[in-house]
Formats: C-alpha cells, sequence, structure tokens
C-alpha cells in the first residue's frame, strides 16, 4: 500500500463514462494533481463525456479513451482507473502503466498492481468516497472532497444570448426539469407528474421552463410543455451540448431531475436540486450539493439497479410511490421562490 511520490512524473487517468459518474470524479482528479503539482496529467474519456472534460484546469490533457497513448508519450508512472471495467484496465496496461490503481473487480486482478479492497456491501457508500478510496490506498493526502464544475466564460455569454433572445420575461425565474434517464426507465418519474409540478410553478411563480431530454427522450419534454404558453418555455432541450447544458443549469433557480447526469451538474454548480429516485441508491449516487434535496420510497426490492422494472405486478411501484405533493413540499422546503 502507497507510492513513493518521488518517482511519479507522469499520471494517467481513466474517467468514468457517464456523465453524472465524471462530475463525481472531478474533486478526485483535483486532489491527484494537488499530490502531484508538477506530473504530467492525461484524463482517458470516452467520446460522449469529452466536452465536459474540455478545459479541465487540473490536467495537461484530455484525450479519447480508444487512445492507449496521448500524443507521443510512451508509458505513465501511475494510472487511476475510475471504472470497474475489465477492458478500461486492459487498456492502461496496454499503454505501458508502470503503477496501476483501481478495484480488483471483473477478473482484472492480474492487470493491477495497486489492488484496491471493496470494502463493506457493495454501493453502500457514495461514489464519491469509492474513487476516493482508489487514492487513500496509495497514501494520498485529501484536501477537499467538495463537488465543482466550471462553466466556460464563452459558453456563458452564449447561453446569456439564448436567454436573451428567447423572448422571455429575463426577471422571471427559470425552472430546470431532467425528465428523462439514459441508463433506463427504472429511473424516471412519470412524465405526467413533471407536467403537474411544472404547471403549478408556472401558475404560482411565473416560471420560465427549461427541459433538457436527451436523444430519444423528447415525448418526455411534449408531455412536460403541452398546455404552456411559448413565453413559460425557455428551452425544450435536444438543441445545446453538455457545456451549453451546464450554463443554462447554472442559471435555473431550481432544478428537478431523476437521478442523471445533469441532476450532478446542478449538485456541483450549487443550484437547488431536487433529485427523485426510483430503481437506484441515494446513498451511493444522491446529488451533494448543500442546496440538494432527494426523494426516495424505499420498497422491499428497492434499490435494485435494473433498467427496466423486472416485476409483473405493482410495476415501479418505488417511483410511483413519490408523489407531486412530495415535490411540492420539498420546493417549499427549499425556499427558492
Amino acid at each position: 500500500m502507497g507510492i513513493d511520490k518521488k518517482e511519479i512524473s507522469s499520471i494517467l487517468v481513466r474517467a468514468p463514462g457517464w456523465i453524472g459518474d465524471s462530475v463525481i470524479s472531478m474533486p478526485v482528479v483535483r486532489t491527484i494533481r494537488e499530490n502531484f503539482p508538477k506530473a504530467f496529467i492525461t484524463v482517458s474519456v470516452k467520446d460522449r463525456v469529452l466536452n465536459l472534460w474540455k478545459g479541465f484546469i487540473y490536467a495537461d490533457e484530455v484525450v479519447f479513451d480508444s487512445e492507449q497513448k496521448s500524443r507521443g508519450r510512451k508509458g505513465y508512472d501511475l494510472g487511476i482507473i475510475f471504472p470497474n471495467s475489465f477492458s478500461s484496465a486492459y487498456k492502461m496496461l496496454r499503454a505501458g502503466v508502470k503503477n496501476r490503481a483501481g478495484y480488483a473487480t471483473e477478473l482484472r486482478g492480474l492487470l493491477i498492481n495497486h489492488r484496491v479492497p471493496k470494502t463493506g456491501k457493495f454501493r453502500s457508500k457514495h461514489l464519491v468516497e469509492e474513487y476516493f478510496d482508489i487514492l487513500r490506498h496509495l497514501g494520498l493526502k485529501i484536501r477537499s472532497k467538495a463537488l465543482f464544475f466550471v462553466v466556460p466564460a464563452k459558453t456563458r455569454n452564449k447561453i446569456d444570448r439564448f436567454i436573451s433572445k428567447s423572448g422571455c420575461d429575463d426577471r422571471r425565474p427559470i425552472l430546470g426539469i431532467c425528465p428523462g434517464a439514459s441508463f433506463g426507465i427504472a429511473k424516471a418519474w412519470p412524465a405526467e407528474r413533471f407536467a403537474e409540478v411544472v404547471n403549478h410553478l408556472v401558475n404560482k411563480y411565473s416560471a420560465r421552463v427549461a427541459v433538457f431530454a436527451g436523444k430519444g427522450e423528447t415525448e418526455y419534454a411534449r408531455i412536460i410543455l403541452q398546455g404552456l404558453k411559448k413565453s413559460d418555455i425557455l428551452s425544450a432541450g435536444g438543441e445545446l451540448t453538455i457545456t451549453e447544458s451546464a450554463a443554462l443549469i447554472e442559471r435555473c433557480s431550481l432544478f428537478i431531475s431523476n437521478d442523471t447526469g445533469p441532476m450532478h451538474i446542478a449538485s456541483a454548480l450549487n443550484v437547488p436540486v431536487i433529485g427523485i429516485f426510483g430503481s437506484t441508491n441515494p446513498v451511493w449516487t444522491g446529488p451533494l450539493g448543500q442546496n440538494s434535496r432527494v426523494l426516495y420510497k424505499k420498497t422491499a426490492c428497492s434499490p435494485c439497479f435494473e433498467r427496466s422494472c423486472p416485476k409483473k405486478h405493482k410495476k415501479y411501484e418505488c417511483l410511483l410511490a413519490i408523489t407531486v405533493q412530495d415535490v411540492t413540499r420539498e420546493i417549499k422546503k427549499l425556499k427558492v421562490f
């Protein structure tokens, strides 16, 4: 256990492949930089999260995961592997990384020479703590675990212009809604209930609505926005990049979301968040911001971590147990309007 810092001049970090997990891992990469201020740090990422990591100030470069070696660099002194997949450890070995640190899962123990033991029940602690345990295993110092996300100034200015051109009154609060979940429908609270909450906030507080919907989630946006005036709708999702979405999220007075990547972006930006959980466990992936609230109704079969409900009867009981009144009650507690 432990590593000699004097022997480390180059570090390869294999980032998580999901948006939320990537945001959660960012303070861990910041901590790596604090422990190795002079080391050359490369972050290797999946294509779908590349824009999220662009301009990340605690790394010297960000490369596609498909690239086994960054621009001409031959091997690394240390590799930090966040994903638990076999391929992520194998690629570290192929990249010539001398010290490879990660969890010995999926039969990849032989590929990792700094094996981090899994303590306690699987998914019994927050994911950020699982990531930090890799650094603890190496004997590194941890100063802060606070989440953060930096929106580029150019992107922020672009979204300011986007809002100005929308024709909406700039003094009205912005309500962010993230009704989908790329993982699967078992994480998605019914769109009809989101619609009830939206209509309540539009009528009571004159909120403008920005729906953040990805590919295949346009029906969610349609259901939520139907019946609203054009002047009430700021965005129906789909037209913004990840970083542009983050800039718009930053302008929200409140963000209501399923367990998704945008929820963690909002939390990292310290936007008031209400996170709705169904098949997944908020103990493991709950929002960590000071202004974050979680709605989770534990049932006999939850959390199951399934993409769709496997039950024949009382399907999606965990999600349906969360009412519109539950959400509006949490909104009152946050006192954002």
